[in-house]
């Protein structure tokens, strides 16, 4: 079913590491070339099962370990068991994106989901701020290069934001927008929406659904993107004005684009 076969004897092998704590002594970049290998491969999922399998994940990622038995609302969630989440939103986003740094954002973004209070389980109040103390953990232990880290810092904080957008006034679109940085950074949209859309799939029959928050965020960056410096010089606005001049035209433009895709 996992598309390739393990020897018994490196099985064997990987076991005996885990029991004698070799694994301990595992450089971090090794362990994270090893981990980049396998998020750019087919079915990036496998890998954390068979460390799982051989109780290496505890040791290795500790983080995403946590997830698993961590249950959530069975009503968006048929899957319940947080882990189980996490490895099919990893499975979506590597039938979405080639990019091993979207598949990695896709796989801890909901981190934060073992470190709520157990009492409010299966609901996770705050899981997204929540999942920044985690995800800090793991980038230092793994030495994660800067982009893994800058993506999957926002695709943890934001994803909640960015699945609510179909549902609230454009002034959500704004904040995300801000939140992303994406005027300063717009390479990130992309990723980010992959990600979002990962998890949106990422569960029992939701394989195939649509995720119209994409274009609602595409539509509101195009129309901040709209907006340049030089209309707000014309005007006369200079210094700490121009830039609050600049953001307000830019909100403007976001809530007349949306107002007008909801018409449409």
């Amino acid at each position: 079913s996992r598309g390739f076969r393990i020897a018994e004897e490196t099985w064997g092998l990987m076991r005996q590491m885990v029991l004698m704590g070799e694994i301990d002594a595992l450089v971090p970049e090794r362990v994270f070339r090893e981990f980049e290998k396998a998020l750019i491969e087919p079915s990036p999922e496998v890998f954390i099962d068979v460390l799982r399998e051989i109780d290496a994940m505890a040791r290795i990622f500790p983080e995403i370990n946590a997830l698993f038995g961590v249950p959530q609302d069975p009503l968006h969630h048929p899957e319940v068991d947080t882990g189980l989440h996490s490895l099919m939103v990893l499975r979506e986003a590597s039938k979405i994106s080639q990019d091993p740094a979207v598949r990695f954002a896709a796989l801890v973004h909901d981190l934060g989901k073992a470190t709520t209070d157990s009492k409010a389980w299966p609901s996770h109040p705050q899981h997204e701020a929540l999942g920044l103390v985690p995800l800090r953990q793991l980038a230092q232990r793994l030495r994660l290069p800067q982009r893994y880290g800058h993506l999957s810092q926002l695709v943890v904080r934001y994803h909640g934001e960015s699945h609510r957008l179909s549902t609230q006034n454009p002034e959500a679109a704004v904040q995300l927008i801000e939140g992303l940085d994406l005027i300063r950074r717009p390479e990130t949209l992309e990723p980010f929406l992959e990600a979002c859309m990962a998890d949106a799939r990422g569960r029992p029959g939701f394989e195939t659904v649509a995720y119209p928050q994409a274009e609602i965020l595409r539509e509101a960056f195009r129309a901040a993107s709209s907006v340049k410096a030089a209309e707000i010089t014309s005007l006369g606005f200079r210094g700490p004005e121009l830039g609050r001049a600049l953001k307000d035209l830019r909100s403007q433009r976001i809530h007349d684009a949306l107002r007008r895709m909801k018409i449409d």
